[in-house]
């Protein structure tokens, strides 16, 4: 995220940090980077040592859930998936710390510092890394279910009735849903049809999000971040946003995805992005770079050619 939060007290999270991790941090670096959660720097002696995120929980993770991806990723790491870089067990034997912020609900975790770290040149790399995702022994972690509710074109409907006005963006924000409503009804009825299709039985361990912008170079090797998204469910969660249907990534990953999965998740990731900038946008907002980011998405969003 671009701006700070104005709701994370800095001196309440160093002291978490301090408590549950590391006594020897003394200074935190607000990061605008990444979307969707907050990072700062943890430093001791102006040496970096640790990275530091605040997940807000609501949309997408409770406490339980979110706690269960990141336990799960350390278990998973422990088991010999070295590639995964997971959050460090706190002083309370969990991944996550409860954050007070008044009305809103925080959860802490920190993970190792990649201070050599830099993105891969080209995609493809996930190939083989998915390949042994996909392939390793479950372990307990969130289970799929469909990202966007039932009720989500009437509460759509129900919001679009009503002016956007609690922030600068709201009314234009509303006015691009209102011309695109019709498709994005298309695409709940088709995205309900096909989840209804979902056998559990089929479900692997899935990153949720393995594209370029979740992969970092470190020592030579390629890691994924961000494990707060793992979760069993279809293979095709992860296949949907990176599949090239290459010859070379085929033969590293070793199958073929089914296309009505692969549809199926297409139209999950574009619906759930509606759905979360559409409860953005209708609420309060400053304006602010997250915010002008948000109307970017969700135009983008919208304007996809999904048929």
């Amino acid at each position: 995220m671009q701006d700070q939060p104005v709701h994370v007290d800095e001196d309440a999270l160093l002291a978490a940090v301090r408590e549950q991790w590391d006594p020897e941090v003394d200074a935190l670096d607000h990061q605008p980077v990444g979307f969707g959660a907050h990072h700062w720097r943890a430093t001791a002696d102006g040496r970096a040592r640790w990275f530091v995120t605040v997940d807000e929980l609501g949309l997408r993770h409770d406490a339980a859930s979110l706690e269960s991806a990141y336990s799960g990723a350390v278990a998973l790491h422990a088991a010999g998936l070295d590639f995964l870089h997971v959050p460090v067990v706190a002083r309370s034997g969990t991944c996550t710390v409860a954050l007070p912020a008044g009305s809103h609900s925080l959860a802490v975790s920190v993970t190792p510092w990649l201070g050599d770290a830099r993105e891969p040149e080209a995609p493809g790399a996930e190939a083989a890394l998915l390949a042994r995702l996909h392939g390793a022994r479950p372990v307990p972690l969130p289970q799929w279910a469909p990202r966007v509710p039932a009720s989500f074109t009437d509460d759509l409907a129900s919001r679009l009735g009503r002016p956007w006005t609690d922030g600068p963006l709201g009314e234009e924000a509303r006015a691009l849903t209102t011309s695109r409503r019709s498709r994005v009804e298309r695409w709940c009825e088709e995205y309900a049809a096909l989840s209804r299709t979902v056998d559990p039985d089929q479900f692997v361990v899935t990153h949720g999000e393995p594209g370029v912008h979740n992969q970092l170079v470190t020592g030579g090797r390629v890691v994924l971040v961000d494990t707060e998204s793992l979760m069993l469910a279809p293979a095709e969660r992860d296949l949907s946003g990176v599949w090239p249907v290459g010859r070379d990534w085929l033969d590293r990953y070793g199958s073929v995805p089914r296309p009505d999965r692969l549809r199926l998740f297409e139209l999950e990731w574009v619906l759930g992005e509606v759905h979360e900038y559409t409860v953005w946008l209708s609420g309060r907002h400053t304006g602010g770079p997250d915010d002008v980011v948000a109307l970017g998405g969700l135009r983008a969003e919208l304007e996809k050619d999904l048929g």
